[in-house]
């Protein structure tokens, strides 16, 4: 951690000096070449975040510390953290700060440490993003208020301020019964009832897109089924023609054979007769 009362004491000097332009111009020179040895030079930065970022929340009476809202502590792009250093800025009117943890998977992940809930030192350098502690205020009263990082800083691994983003969440506290609480209720409701409206859209337009895509799968199949359909009947139309055809050439064929069969009887016959003619013939010469 670096020596903020001496940079204070430095600044205070030199601020007194600036009001003496005989000695300003070195002495603040000389003071500022200090200022800058004795302030370790920011290596990293990183972001620290109350969430949820908006919280609008009733109140009721019931009873001392009866009702609380926790916020987590969420760290962004941390490198090489060594030492934490955790306090709040807030309304006390309206909320106050009960008891605070670091996060049990920060401390897993960096080994562990020392210290308590605001001021902190790893037995390991953190690098990463996550939650790294939870805090819990109880609510006081109605009104407004900001949980903010107040004289807040991270250190790393050689002893250098983490230059630090902080971000705050705004709180809001509603009394039941009050006319605020009411419209913040309906318009609770209404906002969810828009977010399932938006969401039901979202997947209603989804569903359609499928739907035609599907669709058109189905047209195109269909146009598929006509044509192969097509097909099909010309296919159909050319084996009946086929099957007549073929049926023709086994008539034709039979009556080939039949009339084959005739032509070859009538031939026996011829030649029988030639043979028993020339016998006759035969005979009678050789009883001449």
């Amino acid at each position: 951690m670096f020596p903020r009362d001496e940079v204070r004491i430095l600044f205070d000097v030199s601020s007194r000096l600036i009001m003496k332009p005989t000695f300003a111009a070195p002495m603040v020179l000389l003071l500022l070449v200090n200022l800058y040895s004795i302030i370790p030079v920011s290596a990293s930065s990183a972001t620290l975040m109350v969430a949820p970022a908006s919280s609008v929340l009733p109140r009721v009476d019931m009873g001392e510390g009866s009702m609380c809202l926790e916020v987590a502590l969420k760290v962004a792009n941390a490198q090489n953290l060594k030492e934490l250093h955790i306090d709040f800025s807030y309304d006390h009117s309206v909320v106050q700060l009960v008891r605070g943890k670091f996060d049990e998977g920060f401390l897993l992940k960096s080994g562990g440490g020392t210290g308590d809930e605001f001021d902190y030192l790893l037995a390991n350098p953190y690098t990463g993003s996550g939650v790294i502690g939870r805090y819990v205020f109880r609510m006081v009263g109605p009104g407004n208020t900001t949980i903010s990082l107040y004289d807040t800083h991270l250190i790393d691994a050689s002893g250098s301020p983490i230059l630090l983003t902080a971000q705050a969440a705004s709180v809001r506290i509603l009394r039941v019964g009050d006319y605020s609480y009411f419209v913040h209720v309906v318009e609770s409701q209404l906002s969810e009832l828009q977010g399932d409206y938006a969401a039901l859209d979202a997947q209603y337009t989804a569903k359609s897109q499928d739907y035609e895509e599907l669709q058109s799968q189905h047209d195109s199949l269909n146009d598929a089924y006509n044509i192969l359909d097509s097909s099909y009947d010309q296919l159909e139309t050319t084996y009946q023609g086929l099957s007549d055809s073929y049926n023709e050439l086994q008539e034709d064929k039979a009556a080939l054979e039949a009339e084959l069969r005739n032509t070859r009887n009538m031939l026996l016959i011829a030649v029988a007769a030639i043979i028993v003619l020339a016998i006759i013939i035969y005979q009678r010469v050789l009883r001449k």
